[in-house]
């Protein structure tokens, strides 16, 4: 009995200084941010989104006409006229595009950082159960190796007439059972280290942390609570979406006003020359109808 004591004393120093290793939980957290192809993907879908928000919030391009008529008879002589037009909305309608372009680029954003905290917190969960799989590896490896000693504790008693046949296959079987735990933990250690390289864009890592990593207690339940809502994707992304709906809202109300137009004119008639200004406005009757109130009804 004291020989067992003794066996298992050093197993447990043994396992506690093991515990005791430095961990690389981080340095395998960022090569998964940074290997991870469906991280890759969104930051690429993200950056093209930003792109996309920015277009389109100038004004239209402008319109250069020219005409040439031939007169008839022919002392009629010919006509010529250049006209160069720009339509542009009015002021607000460019400030309110704008900050629709910022949205969308915010909204792109959320939409990454929503990505990055599921691949990341599967990431840390995979971790976590490495983490446990080496501790029980570790601690199997000791377990085998005390029994394996008890076992020839066992056989030496037995030559020597000391022991019977019945404690050594007690000692035996403890020995085989160790070992079969030891060899199904190994297999569900395989399988994650698997997953962790698929999750890792199929770069292997090596992890062999036996030590969870500390996380800091929060001052109090409000403000941990807090502190989730304001650091929440998702709740930010729906945010973010409210205030897009309320802004195309009112987009659509100033898309309700006219267009303007201005230019110049030019025209040339028998030697004469005509030089001028144009200005013209549209009359908002039929392209931006129904849009206002199907603004409304995506923000109800």
């Amino acid at each position: 009995m004291q020989t067992i004591k003794s066996l298992l004393t050093a197993t447990l120093l043994g396992w506690l200084s093991h515990c005791c290793s430095q961990s690389n939980f981080s340095e395998c957290m960022a090569a998964v941010e940074r290997n991870n192809q469906s991280l890759l993907a969104a930051r690429k879908s993200a950056d093209a989104a930003r792109l996309a928000a920015r277009t389109g919030i100038g004004p239209e391009d402008p319109e250069l006409a020219i005409q040439y008529l031939f007169g008839s008879p022919a002392d009629a002589g010919d006509q010529l006229e250049l006209l160069a037009v720009q339509r542009f909305d009015l002021p607000m309608v460019y400030h309110k595009k704008r900050q629709l372009a910022d949205l969308g680029g915010v909204l792109s954003e959320r939409s990454l950082a929503m990505e990055r905290r599921q691949i990341l917190s599967a990431a840390s969960q995979l971790l976590m159960n490495i983490v446990f799989l080496n501790r029980q590896a570790t601690l199997f490896s000791r377990q085998e190796a005390v029994w394996a000693n008890w076992v020839n504790h066992e056989e030496r008693q037995l030559s020597r007439g000391a022991s019977g046949m019945l404690a050594l296959r007690k000692a035996q079987m403890q020995h085989l059972e160790v070992r079969q735990l030891a060899a199904k933990n190994q297999l569900a250690l395989q399988e994650c280290l698997l997953q962790l390289k698929g999750i890792n864009g199929g770069v292997p890592l090596v992890f062999r942390d036996t030590v969870y990593p500390g996380f800091p207690d929060p001052a109090s339940l409000d403000s941990l609570e807090q502190a989730i809502e304001a650091a929440d994707p998702e709740l930010q992304q729906l945010e973010v979406e409210r205030q897009l709906a309320e802004q195309h809202l009112s987009l659509a109300s100033l898309q309700q006003l006219p267009q303007l137009e201005a230019g110049y004119r030019h025209q040339s008639l028998l030697g004469q020359r005509y030089h001028g200004l144009h200005a013209g406005l549209s009359l908002p009757l039929w392209e931006n109808k129904g849009k206002r109130a199907a603004r409304r009804a995506e923000l109800a």
